[in-house]
C-alpha cells in the first residue's frame, strides 16, 4: 500500500473519457493508494485536462491518449508549453503511441487495462525523483 503523508498536499489530475475508467482511478487512488478524494481532479477531454491543470496546477497528470474534441497527445503539448516540467504519464494499451508521447515530453506511461500496481508505482517514481 503506498503511504500517503497527511499534510502531503498532493494533487492527482485524471484525463479520461470513459466514466468507467475514472471509477477505476478513483477507487486505485482512494483504496489502494491513500489519497483523499479532495485530492483527485478528472478531466472528460484533453481540453478540459489542459484547463484543470492550468487551475489546479497537478503533481501528478495522468492522461488518457483517445479521447474527444482534444486527443492525449495535443493535450501533452499544451501541457508541456506551459510547464515543461509537468509530470505526465499517459494512459493506454498502445505503445507506438506511448513512445511518440514520451519523445513529446511525457514522464511515462501506465498501462491499461488499469491495475492498482501499475498506479502505485507511477506514483512512487514521482515521489522518489
Amino acid at each position: 500500500m503506498l503511504y500517503y503523508a497527511k499534510g502531503e498536499d498532493m494533487k492527482i489530475l485524471v484525463a479520461e473519457d470513459m466514466a468507467s475508467v475514472r471509477m477505476v482511478f478513483k477507487d486505485i487512488l482512494v483504496n489502494h493508494c491513500q489519497f483523499p478524494q479532495k485530492d483527485i481532479f478528472f478531466a472528460n477531454d484533453g481540453n478540459e485536462a489542459v484547463a484543470e491543470y492550468s487551475k489546479i496546477k497537478p503533481d501528478i497528470v495522468f492522461l488518457d491518449i483517445l479521447m474527444p474534441r482534444l486527443d492525449g497527445k495535443g493535450a501533452l503539448r499544451q501541457i508541456m508549453k506551459m510547464d515543461p516540467n509537468a509530470y505526465v504519464l499517459m494512459c493506454s494499451s498502445a505503445i507506438e503511441t506511448i513512445a511518440e508521447c514520451m519523445y513529446e515530453g511525457a514522464i511515462g506511461y501506465v498501462a491499461k487495462p488499469l491495475t492498482p500496481d501499475g498506479v502505485r508505482k507511477a506514483i512512487e517514481k514521482f515521489k522518489d525523483r
